[in-house]
């Protein structure tokens, strides 16, 4: 195991004990972030404000820069359904497919109460929460991970037929893990880096291992 391998087991070693516990405070998971090799890049995702009051589609065809280089870049149908999402707010996606999309388009229009959820936050949510049902285990894994037994791998992005209920899991462990007085921004932006450490540095296998060795330490 390299050196940086080493480093992220203690690290959600040690996050996971602070879950247990309810210790994931606010200073507990700014000190985890600030550990990371990996940072949440502020200039690719600066702060989102006002998003309740964007404006949907007004028009058939784009109408500002923005909605052109999506057109450009043959993105017009799937910004139109996400728009509709977020003008309708629908209680469940169209399809497994755009879960991640529909979950962004509630989050914009209730960012307080709708985080922003994809396959990095996903992964390391597996990683560090010490109670995920069985259930959801498998649910993880068949979103997350692909191959042979004996070939398991990191999927380029999540996909499959178990979106919804990943998606369901991250809700219910986010709340678990705001009990320790983290914010939801703050969670954000430890997991989100967090996760993308753990696909570039962590196979499938030795991340196995890892929830194997917490399973042990429970009996």
């Amino acid at each position: 195991m390299t050196n940086r391998n080493t480093f992220l087991k203690e690290l959600i070693s040690n996050l996971r004990k602070a879950i247990a516990n309810g210790e994931a405070d606010k200073e507990m998971v700014e000190t985890s972030i600030n550990a990371l090799a990996n940072r949440y890049d502020d200039d690719l995702y600066p702060d989102l404000t006002n998003t309740i009051e964007f404006d949907g589609i007004r028009n058939n065809a784009p109408s500002n820069l923005a909605e052109a280089l999506l057109w450009k870049m043959g993105k017009w149908k799937s910004y139109k359904e996400f728009a509709d999402d977020y003008k309708i707010c629908p209680p469940e996606p169209k399809d497994k497919g755009s879960v991640v999309f529909f979950a962004f388009a509630r989050h914009l229009r209730k960012p307080d109460e709708n985080p922003i959820f994809d396959q990095h936050v996903m992964r390391a949510m597996w990683a560090i929460c010490p109670n995920f049902t069985k259930q959801e285990e498998c649910a993880c894994k068949a979103w997350l991970v692909s191959g042979r037994r004996e070939e398991l791998g990191w999927k380029r992005y999540g996909s499959g037929s178990t979106a919804n209920e990943c998606l369901d899991a991250y809700r219910r462990h986010l709340k678990e893990i705001e009990e320790g007085g983290a914010t939801k921004k703050q969670i954000d932006h430890l997991l989100m880096p967090l996760g993308k450490a753990i696909k570039e540095s962590m196979t499938y296998e030795e991340f196995r291992r890892i929830r194997e060795e917490e399973f042990d330490q429970k009996r």
